[in-house]
Protein backbone atom coordinates (compact mmCIF):
# COMPACT_ATOMS: atom_id res chain seq x y z
CA UNK A 1 0.00 0.00 0.00
CA UNK A 2 1.60 3.13 -1.04
CA UNK A 3 2.44 6.34 1.85
CA UNK A 4 -0.31 8.60 -0.22
CA UNK A 5 -3.15 6.44 0.72
CA UNK A 6 -0.96 6.39 4.50
CA UNK A 7 -1.15 10.27 4.41
CA UNK A 8 -4.61 10.16 3.10
CA UNK A 9 -5.53 7.75 6.38
CA UNK A 10 -3.66 9.54 8.98
CA UNK A 11 -5.24 13.52 7.75
CA UNK A 12 -8.26 13.11 10.54
CA UNK A 13 -6.00 13.15 13.04
CA UNK A 14 -5.80 16.40 13.11
CA UNK A 15 -9.03 17.96 13.19
CA UNK A 16 -9.64 15.79 16.00
CA UNK A 17 -6.09 16.72 18.33
CA UNK A 18 -7.36 20.76 17.18
CA UNK A 19 -11.04 19.89 18.52
CA UNK A 20 -8.94 19.01 21.83
CA UNK A 21 -7.37 22.03 23.23
CA UNK A 22 -10.72 23.82 23.04
CA UNK A 23 -12.70 21.33 24.22
CA UNK A 24 -10.95 20.88 27.80
CA UNK A 25 -9.21 24.28 27.81
CA UNK A 26 -11.44 27.20 26.47
CA UNK A 27 -14.94 25.47 26.85
CA UNK A 28 -15.47 25.47 30.44
CA UNK A 29 -13.86 28.65 31.04
CA UNK A 30 -16.46 30.18 28.81
CA UNK A 31 -19.73 28.54 29.95
CA UNK A 32 -18.29 29.31 33.63
CA UNK A 33 -18.25 33.06 32.67
CA UNK A 34 -22.18 32.85 31.26
CA UNK A 35 -24.77 34.66 33.73
CA UNK A 36 -27.18 32.17 32.79
CA UNK A 37 -24.88 29.30 33.81
CA UNK A 38 -21.84 29.89 36.31
CA UNK A 39 -19.13 27.91 37.43
CA UNK A 40 -20.19 25.50 39.52
CA UNK A 41 -23.31 24.72 36.93
CA UNK A 42 -20.75 24.69 34.50
CA UNK A 43 -18.34 22.14 35.58
CA UNK A 44 -21.28 19.84 36.90
CA UNK A 45 -22.43 19.64 33.25
CA UNK A 46 -19.49 19.21 31.73
CA UNK A 47 -18.12 16.61 34.27
CA UNK A 48 -21.42 14.42 34.22
CA UNK A 49 -21.09 14.62 30.22
CA UNK A 50 -17.38 13.46 30.97
CA UNK A 51 -18.83 9.95 32.87
CA UNK A 52 -21.28 9.40 30.14
CA UNK A 53 -18.19 9.42 27.99
CA UNK A 54 -16.37 6.63 30.22
CA UNK A 55 -18.92 4.57 28.97
CA UNK A 56 -19.25 4.83 25.03
CA UNK A 57 -15.22 4.38 23.84
CA UNK A 58 -15.63 0.07 25.05
CA UNK A 59 -19.60 0.53 23.97
CA UNK A 60 -18.57 1.67 20.24
CA UNK A 61 -15.67 -0.55 19.76
CA UNK A 62 -17.90 -3.38 20.46
CA UNK A 63 -20.37 -2.34 17.91
CA UNK A 64 -17.17 -1.21 15.30
CA UNK A 65 -16.34 -5.13 15.76
CA UNK A 66 -19.51 -6.84 15.47
CA UNK A 67 -20.92 -5.01 12.56
CA UNK A 68 -17.18 -4.71 10.77
CA UNK A 69 -19.29 -7.43 7.94
CA UNK A 70 -21.61 -5.30 7.16
CA UNK A 71 -20.42 -2.01 7.82
CA UNK A 72 -16.67 -0.02 7.05
CA UNK A 73 -15.25 2.47 9.89
CA UNK A 74 -16.00 5.09 7.24
CA UNK A 75 -19.11 4.93 7.72
CA UNK A 76 -18.98 5.27 11.48
CA UNK A 77 -16.35 8.13 10.78
CA UNK A 78 -18.23 10.12 8.84
CA UNK A 79 -21.51 9.82 11.09
CA UNK A 80 -19.32 10.59 13.75
CA UNK A 81 -17.90 14.03 11.77
CA UNK A 82 -21.26 15.09 11.02
CA UNK A 83 -22.28 14.63 15.19
CA UNK A 84 -19.16 16.46 15.56
CA UNK A 85 -19.77 19.34 13.59
CA UNK A 86 -23.57 19.94 14.77
CA UNK A 87 -22.26 19.79 18.09
CA UNK A 88 -19.45 22.80 17.23
CA UNK A 89 -21.93 24.60 15.64
CA UNK A 90 -23.76 24.89 18.73
CA UNK A 91 -20.84 24.54 21.10
CA UNK A 92 -18.56 26.65 20.20
CA UNK A 93 -20.71 29.76 19.67
CA UNK A 94 -22.79 30.55 22.95
CA UNK A 95 -24.75 34.10 24.34
CA UNK A 96 -25.61 35.15 27.19
CA UNK A 97 -29.26 33.22 26.71
CA UNK A 98 -27.25 30.00 26.47
CA UNK A 99 -28.57 27.66 28.96
CA UNK A 100 -27.10 24.64 31.01
CA UNK A 101 -29.04 22.28 29.33
CA UNK A 102 -27.93 23.63 26.01
CA UNK A 103 -24.73 22.87 27.20
CA UNK A 104 -25.10 19.67 28.18
CA UNK A 105 -26.73 18.55 25.37
CA UNK A 106 -24.21 20.04 22.71
CA UNK A 107 -21.39 18.60 24.80
CA UNK A 108 -22.67 15.29 25.40
CA UNK A 109 -22.98 15.12 21.78
CA UNK A 110 -19.51 16.58 21.04
CA UNK A 111 -17.96 13.87 23.26
CA UNK A 112 -20.09 11.01 21.05
CA UNK A 113 -19.34 12.06 18.20
CA UNK A 114 -15.68 12.04 18.53
CA UNK A 115 -15.98 8.66 19.90
CA UNK A 116 -18.16 7.37 16.62
CA UNK A 117 -14.95 9.06 14.53
CA UNK A 118 -11.68 7.42 16.85
CA UNK A 119 -12.52 3.56 17.41
CA UNK A 120 -13.35 2.83 14.39
CA UNK A 121 -9.93 5.10 12.78
CA UNK A 122 -7.63 3.27 14.88
CA UNK A 123 -9.65 0.29 14.70
CA UNK A 124 -9.29 0.78 10.65
CA UNK A 125 -6.10 1.52 10.94
CA UNK A 126 -5.02 -2.54 12.01
CA UNK A 127 -6.58 -3.40 8.73
CA UNK A 128 -4.82 -0.82 6.25
CA UNK A 129 -1.22 -1.71 8.04
CA UNK A 130 -0.74 -5.60 8.03
CA UNK A 131 3.28 -5.64 8.73
CA UNK A 132 4.91 -4.28 11.97
CA UNK A 133 6.80 -1.52 9.96
CA UNK A 134 3.35 -0.36 7.95
CA UNK A 135 1.97 -0.13 11.73
CA UNK A 136 5.01 1.44 13.01
CA UNK A 137 5.25 3.76 10.06
CA UNK A 138 0.78 4.40 10.13
CA UNK A 139 1.18 4.98 13.74
CA UNK A 140 4.02 8.01 13.65
CA UNK A 141 2.12 9.59 10.68
CA UNK A 142 -1.02 9.40 12.53
CA UNK A 143 0.72 11.16 15.85
CA UNK A 144 2.10 13.77 13.55
CA UNK A 145 -1.29 14.88 12.36
CA UNK A 146 -2.39 15.26 15.89
CA UNK A 147 0.80 17.16 16.82
CA UNK A 148 -0.09 19.50 13.81
CA UNK A 149 -3.64 19.69 14.95
CA UNK A 150 -2.47 21.08 17.96
CA UNK A 151 0.20 23.40 16.89
CA UNK A 152 -2.56 24.09 14.30
CA UNK A 153 -5.32 25.47 17.60
CA UNK A 154 -2.20 27.30 19.56
CA UNK A 155 -1.13 29.34 16.48
CA UNK A 156 -4.75 29.97 15.69
CA UNK A 157 -5.68 31.38 19.51
CA UNK A 158 -2.09 33.42 19.22
CA UNK A 159 -3.21 34.95 16.13
CA UNK A 160 -6.75 35.50 16.56
CA UNK A 161 -8.24 39.12 16.92
CA UNK A 162 -12.09 38.22 17.09
CA UNK A 163 -13.41 35.79 19.81
CA UNK A 164 -10.99 33.12 19.95
CA UNK A 165 -13.58 29.81 20.31
CA UNK A 166 -15.41 31.30 17.55
CA UNK A 167 -12.47 31.09 15.33
CA UNK A 168 -11.34 27.67 16.61
CA UNK A 169 -15.17 26.48 15.68
CA UNK A 170 -15.03 28.39 12.02
CA UNK A 171 -11.80 26.59 11.51
CA UNK A 172 -13.09 23.30 12.95
CA UNK A 173 -16.47 23.46 10.50
CA UNK A 174 -13.91 23.56 7.36
CA UNK A 175 -11.26 21.41 9.08
CA UNK A 176 -13.81 18.33 9.49
CA UNK A 177 -15.11 17.57 6.24
CA UNK A 178 -12.00 18.34 4.25
CA UNK A 179 -9.85 15.60 6.60
CA UNK A 180 -13.18 13.34 6.22
CA UNK A 181 -14.12 13.31 2.26
CA UNK A 182 -10.43 11.92 1.22
CA UNK A 183 -10.83 9.14 2.83
CA UNK A 184 -13.45 6.97 0.97
CA UNK A 185 -10.42 7.11 -1.80
CA UNK A 186 -8.45 4.66 0.86
CA UNK A 187 -8.47 1.02 -0.41
CA UNK A 188 -10.16 -1.71 1.79
CA UNK A 189 -7.72 -3.49 3.76
CA UNK A 190 -8.50 -6.92 4.57
CA UNK A 191 -12.41 -7.56 5.06
CA UNK A 192 -13.00 -8.80 8.97
CA UNK A 193 -15.96 -11.71 9.86
CA UNK A 194 -17.97 -10.50 12.82
CA UNK A 195 -16.85 -11.33 16.33
CA UNK A 196 -18.86 -13.56 18.31
CA UNK A 197 -21.51 -12.27 20.41
CA UNK A 198 -21.19 -11.98 24.40
CA UNK A 199 -23.66 -11.70 26.93
CA UNK A 200 -21.35 -10.59 29.87
CA UNK A 201 -20.52 -6.95 27.72
CA UNK A 202 -18.57 -5.80 30.67
CA UNK A 203 -16.83 -9.05 31.79
CA UNK A 204 -15.58 -9.75 28.94
CA UNK A 205 -14.09 -6.19 28.70
CA UNK A 206 -11.57 -6.56 31.64
CA UNK A 207 -11.62 -10.06 33.36
CA UNK A 208 -11.80 -12.01 30.48
CA UNK A 209 -9.25 -10.03 28.63
CA UNK A 210 -5.53 -11.75 27.51
CA UNK A 211 -3.06 -11.01 30.01
CA UNK A 212 -1.09 -9.08 27.57
CA UNK A 213 -4.24 -6.72 27.23
CA UNK A 214 -4.37 -6.22 30.84
CA UNK A 215 -0.54 -5.75 31.14
CA UNK A 216 -0.73 -3.38 28.26
CA UNK A 217 -3.52 -1.44 30.14
CA UNK A 218 -1.85 -1.21 33.79
CA UNK A 219 1.12 0.25 31.66
CA UNK A 220 -0.93 2.65 29.89
CA UNK A 221 -2.68 3.83 32.46
CA UNK A 222 0.43 4.71 34.79
CA UNK A 223 2.01 6.74 31.71
CA UNK A 224 -1.40 8.48 30.56
CA UNK A 225 -1.37 9.09 34.43
CA UNK A 226 2.11 10.64 33.90
CA UNK A 227 1.36 12.73 31.36
CA UNK A 228 -1.43 14.03 32.98
CA UNK A 229 -0.69 16.04 35.73
CA UNK A 230 2.05 17.99 34.24
CA UNK A 231 -0.36 18.96 31.43
CA UNK A 232 -3.62 19.61 34.44
CA UNK A 233 -0.55 21.83 36.34
CA UNK A 234 1.32 23.51 33.59
CA UNK A 235 -0.52 27.03 33.74
CA UNK A 236 -0.15 27.25 37.50
CA UNK A 237 3.63 26.11 37.05
CA UNK A 238 4.16 28.84 34.50
CA UNK A 239 2.15 31.56 36.81
CA UNK A 240 3.27 30.89 40.02
CA UNK A 241 6.81 29.37 39.64
CA UNK A 242 7.93 31.20 36.56
CA UNK A 243 5.86 34.02 36.62
CA UNK A 244 4.30 33.90 33.15
CA UNK A 245 0.61 34.73 31.43
CA UNK A 246 -1.41 32.90 30.40
CA UNK A 247 -0.21 34.35 26.82
CA UNK A 248 2.99 34.07 27.64
CA UNK A 249 3.05 30.59 28.24
CA UNK A 250 1.88 30.33 24.82
CA UNK A 251 5.33 29.89 23.02
CA UNK A 252 6.10 27.11 26.03
CA UNK A 253 3.16 24.53 24.68
CA UNK A 254 4.19 25.06 20.91
CA UNK A 255 7.86 24.29 21.31
CA UNK A 256 6.80 21.46 23.67
CA UNK A 257 4.57 20.26 20.51
CA UNK A 258 7.04 21.44 17.52
CA UNK A 259 9.52 19.17 19.63
CA UNK A 260 6.93 16.29 19.62
CA UNK A 261 6.58 16.98 15.82
CA UNK A 262 10.28 17.03 14.98
CA UNK A 263 11.23 13.64 17.25
CA UNK A 264 8.85 11.44 14.88
CA UNK A 265 11.46 11.11 12.13
CA UNK A 266 13.87 9.82 14.99
CA UNK A 267 12.25 7.47 16.74
CA UNK A 268 11.24 5.68 13.23
CA UNK A 269 14.61 4.95 12.67
CA UNK A 270 15.15 3.92 15.82
CA UNK A 271 12.12 1.71 15.50
CA UNK A 272 14.11 0.17 13.02
CA UNK A 273 17.30 -1.11 15.07
CA UNK A 274 15.05 -1.88 18.62
CA UNK A 275 11.88 -2.85 19.46
CA UNK A 276 8.65 -0.93 20.36
CA UNK A 277 9.11 -2.34 24.27
CA UNK A 278 12.96 -0.74 24.61
CA UNK A 279 11.88 2.12 22.68
CA UNK A 280 8.88 3.18 24.32
CA UNK A 281 10.74 2.04 27.77
CA UNK A 282 13.50 4.80 26.83
CA UNK A 283 11.31 7.29 26.32
CA UNK A 284 9.64 6.89 29.61
CA UNK A 285 13.42 7.17 31.03
CA UNK A 286 13.96 10.10 29.18
CA UNK A 287 10.64 11.87 30.13
CA UNK A 288 11.30 11.48 33.45
CA UNK A 289 14.75 12.88 33.64
CA UNK A 290 13.73 15.51 31.96
CA UNK A 291 11.61 16.69 34.59
CA UNK A 292 13.98 16.97 37.00
CA UNK A 293 15.37 20.29 36.02
CA UNK A 294 11.65 21.72 36.59
CA UNK A 295 12.18 21.40 40.37
CA UNK A 296 14.56 24.16 40.31
CA UNK A 297 13.28 26.63 38.29
CA UNK A 298 12.52 30.26 39.32
CA UNK A 299 10.80 33.23 37.27
CA UNK A 300 14.37 33.78 35.35
CA UNK A 301 14.33 30.22 34.55
CA UNK A 302 12.60 30.45 31.10
CA UNK A 303 15.89 29.69 28.88
CA UNK A 304 16.05 26.02 30.70
CA UNK A 305 12.19 25.60 30.96
CA UNK A 306 12.77 25.45 27.32
CA UNK A 307 14.65 22.48 27.62
CA UNK A 308 12.29 21.01 30.03
CA UNK A 309 9.76 21.47 27.21
CA UNK A 310 11.86 20.09 24.45
CA UNK A 311 12.96 17.21 25.97
CA UNK A 312 9.68 16.23 27.36
CA UNK A 313 8.05 16.94 24.12
CA UNK A 314 10.19 14.93 22.36
CA UNK A 315 8.70 11.83 23.96
CA UNK A 316 5.41 13.14 23.94
CA UNK A 317 4.40 11.15 20.11
CA UNK A 318 6.06 7.64 20.52
CA UNK A 319 4.16 7.61 23.97
CA UNK A 320 1.11 7.44 22.21
CA UNK A 321 1.98 5.59 18.96
CA UNK A 322 3.46 2.59 20.36
CA UNK A 323 0.44 1.34 22.43
CA UNK A 324 -1.54 1.42 19.29
CA UNK A 325 1.71 -0.47 17.63
CA UNK A 326 1.15 -2.77 20.03
CA UNK A 327 -2.63 -2.92 20.44
CA UNK A 328 -2.53 -3.28 16.89
CA UNK A 329 -0.46 -6.02 17.04
CA UNK A 330 -2.24 -7.88 19.62
CA UNK A 331 -5.07 -7.46 16.75
CA UNK A 332 -3.58 -9.04 14.29
CA UNK A 333 -2.38 -11.99 15.87
CA UNK A 334 -5.60 -13.03 17.02
CA UNK A 335 -7.43 -12.57 13.92
CA UNK A 336 -4.83 -14.97 12.44
CA UNK A 337 -5.63 -17.43 15.15
CA UNK A 338 -9.52 -16.70 15.84
CA UNK A 339 -10.26 -15.49 12.06
CA UNK A 340 -12.48 -12.90 14.68
CA UNK A 341 -11.44 -9.33 15.05
CA UNK A 342 -11.19 -7.38 18.57
CA UNK A 343 -9.31 -4.33 17.30
CA UNK A 344 -12.57 -1.72 17.90
CA UNK A 345 -13.14 -3.51 21.41
CA UNK A 346 -9.00 -2.89 22.18
CA UNK A 347 -9.16 0.51 21.41
CA UNK A 348 -12.55 1.08 22.80
CA UNK A 349 -11.32 -0.05 26.24
CA UNK A 350 -7.77 1.62 25.85
CA UNK A 351 -10.03 4.73 25.08
CA UNK A 352 -11.76 4.50 28.26
CA UNK A 353 -8.70 4.05 30.22
CA UNK A 354 -7.28 7.36 28.99
CA UNK A 355 -10.11 9.12 29.78
CA UNK A 356 -9.99 7.48 33.45
CA UNK A 357 -6.33 8.61 33.57
CA UNK A 358 -6.78 11.80 33.07
CA UNK A 359 -9.17 12.68 34.78
CA UNK A 360 -7.71 10.70 37.55
CA UNK A 361 -4.93 13.44 37.20
CA UNK A 362 -7.17 16.24 36.97
CA UNK A 363 -8.84 14.64 40.54
CA UNK A 364 -5.16 13.98 42.28
CA UNK A 365 -3.69 17.48 40.79
CA UNK A 366 -6.31 19.16 42.27
CA UNK A 367 -6.37 17.55 45.70
CA UNK A 368 -2.79 17.47 46.38
CA UNK A 369 -2.43 21.00 45.29
CA UNK A 370 -5.05 22.43 47.31
CA UNK A 371 -3.80 20.36 50.15
CA UNK A 372 -0.36 21.95 50.06
CA UNK A 373 -1.71 25.62 49.73
CA UNK A 374 -2.75 24.89 53.18
CA UNK A 375 0.87 24.66 54.45
CA UNK A 376 3.36 25.38 51.85
CA UNK A 377 3.63 28.32 49.85
CA UNK A 378 2.34 27.63 46.31
CA UNK A 379 5.77 28.17 44.48
CA UNK A 380 7.74 25.48 46.65
CA UNK A 381 4.61 22.86 46.37
CA UNK A 382 4.28 23.00 42.90
CA UNK A 383 7.40 21.74 41.47
CA UNK A 384 7.36 18.72 43.42
CA UNK A 385 3.79 18.86 42.07
CA UNK A 386 4.46 19.31 38.28
CA UNK A 387 8.03 17.62 38.37
CA UNK A 388 8.43 14.93 40.89
CA UNK A 389 5.21 13.56 40.70
CA UNK A 390 5.08 12.49 36.81
CA UNK A 391 8.40 11.73 37.14
CA UNK A 392 8.43 9.00 39.73
CA UNK A 393 5.28 7.73 37.80
CA UNK A 394 6.73 7.53 34.60
CA UNK A 395 9.77 5.62 36.29
CA UNK A 396 7.43 3.33 37.75
CA UNK A 397 5.32 3.14 34.38
CA UNK A 398 8.60 1.90 33.01
CA UNK A 399 9.12 -1.14 35.24
CA UNK A 400 5.93 -2.68 34.80
CA UNK A 401 6.81 -2.40 30.84
CA UNK A 402 10.04 -4.10 31.59
CA UNK A 403 8.72 -6.52 33.80
CA UNK A 404 6.37 -7.43 31.36
CA UNK A 405 8.15 -7.40 28.06
CA UNK A 406 8.76 -11.07 27.76
CA UNK A 407 4.57 -11.71 27.71
CA UNK A 408 4.34 -8.46 25.66
CA UNK A 409 6.75 -9.42 22.94
CA UNK A 410 5.64 -12.81 22.85
CA UNK A 411 1.81 -11.78 22.24
CA UNK A 412 3.10 -9.62 19.37
CA UNK A 413 5.21 -12.08 17.42
CA UNK A 414 3.88 -14.01 14.19
CA UNK A 415 6.44 -16.92 14.87
CA UNK A 416 5.75 -17.46 18.56
CA UNK A 417 5.51 -21.31 19.90
CA UNK A 418 2.64 -22.68 21.44
CA UNK A 419 3.33 -21.81 25.04
CA UNK A 420 4.23 -18.16 26.10
CA UNK A 421 6.83 -17.19 29.13
CA UNK A 422 6.07 -16.95 32.62
CA UNK A 423 6.63 -13.27 34.15
CA UNK A 424 5.86 -12.41 38.06
CA UNK A 425 3.16 -15.90 37.79
CA UNK A 426 1.75 -14.99 34.94
CA UNK A 427 1.00 -16.71 31.75
CA UNK A 428 -0.32 -15.36 28.66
Amino acid sequence: MSSYIYLTYAVPAMPLAFLGLPLYVYIPNAYAELPSIGVTLAGLVIFGARLVDLVTDPLVGQLTDRLRGYVHPRWFIAVGSAIVALAVSQLFFPDQQTTALSLAVAISLCYLGVTLVQIPYMAWGVELAPTLNKQRFLSLLREGSAVLGVLGALILIAVSESSVLHSLGITLLLLLPISILPLWLVSDGNKRQLSKPSSDFFLTLFKKLPVNNQLMLKIYFANSLAAGIPATLFLFYANDVLGLSDSEAGPFLFIYFFSALLSLPVWLKLLKVFDEIKVWMSSMVLAALAFIPAVFLSDSSYLMFYLVCVLTGFTLGIDTAIPAVLQARFAQRQFEIQGTTNAGTSFGVFGLVSKLALAFALAVSFVLLGFSDTSFPRHESLPVLYAVLPALIKLVAAYLLFKAAPILRHASDRQQSSKPPAVGGLHA
